[in-house]
């Protein structure tokens, strides 16, 4: 698929698979180094946008539209799926 779409949109992609590796390398060195798994599925999602946050200002000018609405995307995804979160503990007295 990364072949076949629009060449000027090809880098972007790529990218994409980038920030995808390099968030289940992360994951996993955590998982396994420090024997501490994710608390929810969605953290990943999450640790992928911190990433192409920090990438955003490396790229061209151009593209930092396109990153901005993939980061928007991945986080309304992550909100969707995410399970609720428990309610807060009672207020100690």
């Amino acid at each position: 698929e990364i072949q076949a779409s629009a060449p000027r949109h090809r880098h972007l992609r790529w990218l994409c698979v980038g920030v995808l590796a390099w968030t289940l390398w992360t994951v996993r060195n955590r998982l396994v180094i420090q024997r501490s798994p994710l608390r929810r599925v969605t953290d990943a999602i999450f640790k992928m946008c911190g990433f192409l946050q920090l990438w955003r200002p490396l790229s061209r000018i151009q593209d930092r539209n396109a990153i901005n609405t993939l980061i928007s995307d991945l986080r309304a995804m992550a909100f969707r799926v995410a399970p609720p979160l428990p309610p807060p503990p009672p207020e100690p007295d």
